[in-house]
């Protein structure tokens, strides 16, 4: 992810972090968060948190790095934000037909919001490139004057079996259930 963000005095900062992202065949999701570095830096991005998704057991587990710590909650998924990404305004949609990436036939569609403020009109713009097949998004552009650009694309797409331990709470982390029945 690179976030290409306007200065209030002009001038732009530029910071950048990266996710390893894991899924297997039963729907469950191991995710990676990690911290901002300066573009360009060469840094490594701090991890802050894995969060596991489990519809399987009916659990997400998140998992602070820092104090190494896990609370287990109930599972409950995210409905998609397509159509739902904008608030206010009017929204356009069009097609930017298909294309290929990392191998995967991938649909563009580019949603534009244009609100009217009281001194000016506001263009704002996601361009995102989805994969039928992986059923997930290989790029997304988000373009907004006040925010700056976004954008995320995935990057060393494996399609592999992953290591069924990433989806239990990592070694060495305290956890706590939180769920309720």
């Amino acid at each position: 992810m690179e976030w290409d963000q306007p200065l209030v005095g002009g001038g732009t900062i530029s910071r950048t972090y990266y996710t390893m992202v894991a899924r297997d065949a039963q729907g469950r999701v191991h995710r990676e968060i990690r911290g901002f570095v300066p573009a360009g830096s060469g840094a490594e991005p701090p991890l802050r948190t894995i969060t596991v998704l489990d519809p399987v057991a009916d659990t997400r587990t998140n998992c602070v790095v820092e104090t190494m710590q896990c609370s287990v909650t109930a599972y409950r998924p995210q409905l998609p934000l397509t159509g739902a990404a904008f608030v206010g305004g009017h929204v356009t949609t069009e097609s930017l037909g298909t294309q290929t990436m990392d191998g995967s036939r991938v649909v563009g569609t580019r949603e534009t919001q244009t609100r009217q403020t009281s001194s000016r009109v506001i263009l704002s713009h996601i361009e995102s490139w989805y994969s039928p097949q992986l059923q997930m998004d290989l790029s997304v552009v988000r373009t907004n004057p006040q925010l700056g650009q976004v954008t995320l694309t995935v990057e060393d797409l494996q399609q592999v079996k992953p290591d069924p331990s990433w989806f239990a709470a990592p070694s060495g982390f305290q956890v706590a259930n939180a769920r309720t029945q």
